[in-house]
């Protein structure tokens, strides 16, 4: 597959998507791995640009995108989902928070923001767990969903997987608990309980990059883009792949799964 040249590759990339049947755009973005914009004389013009083709050829869908703030501190600090930054999403999705947000969810660690129609059906009072019962990507499934990644590889971006951990109660995360003062997008204060799954440091994983998760998911089959550093696909069709993979093995994306499970077989303190 060849690589994106110009921004119009893009603009004509998200006209595809535009015309597809669906309620909801999950947009993933990594300007460093999109390839035309190594072309352009400035690449803040340039993702500029494309926030532009997101707003205008997008305009009639739904679109959510993750805002997290995993670098959030506790003690003194008010989360804020109308004003607080992301951090480490991306320029684009940044951008998108601080100008077209028309809604954010209220968790400190894992927020996303949308702007359509949709907004606030899918990202109010979603749950205190990050990736548990009625977080975005449960909500997803009431949805048709199409996935969009600008410069994101699937293979480097599987954030639903965390959520099919949760669900499964997979044995090499735990729940890990935190307090914060919050003000969710209607100006609400509160203070409040908030988790996240997190790989307890005693536990050495060896990642695969997900190549055994998506061993039989092609997602160039699944694309109707011809550029490699574009991708879209079904967010159903990702979710029930990986829903079999963790029904078949519990260890379906860790390299080292011997001295894994001799671990947590060895070690139940934790």
């Amino acid at each position: 597959m060849q690589k994106t040249k110009s921004l119009d590759d893009i603009e004509d990339f998200l006209q595809y998507v535009s015309f597809e049947p669906c309620d909801v755009i999950y947009l993933g973005t990594d300007l460093l791995k999109i390839n035309c914009l190594q072309y352009q004389p400035s690449p803040t013009i340039a993702t500029k640009k494309i926030v532009g083709f997101v707003r205008s050829v997008l305009r009639n869908k739904t679109v959510v995108f993750p805002t997290s703030t995993l670098n959030f501190s506790v003690g003194g600090l008010v989360f804020d989902a109308r004003n607080t930054p992301s951090h480490k999403v991306g320029y684009i999705n940044e951008y998108l928070r601080a100008n077209y947000c028309e809604y954010r969810s209220a968790h400190p660690l894992w927020s996303y923001a949308a702007f359509g129609p949709l907004s606030k059906d899918l990202l109010a009072n979603t749950s205190w767990n990050a990736y548990g019962f009625n977080s975005l990507w449960s909500r997803l499934l009431k949805y048709n969903v199409l996935c969009v990644n600008l410069g994101v590889d699937l293979r480097d971006s599987m954030p639903v997987v965390h959520h099919l951990e949760q669900c499964f109660g997979v044995p090499y995360r735990r729940v890990k608990l935190f307090q914060y003062d919050v003000v969710d997008f209607e100006g609400v204060q509160s203070n409040g309980n908030y988790c996240i799954n997190v790989i307890p440091r005693e536990i050495e994983i060896i990642r695969d990059r997900n190549s055994k998760l998506l061993r039989d998911f092609d997602i160039n089959s699944k694309s109707f883009s011809i550029f490699s550093d574009l991708q879209c696909y079904q967010y159903v069709d990702l979710y029930n792949h990986l829903y079999g993979c963790f029904e078949e093995d519990m260890f379906c994306w860790i390299r080292n799964v011997a001295s894994v499970q001799e671990l947590l077989v060895n070690n139940n303190d934790w």
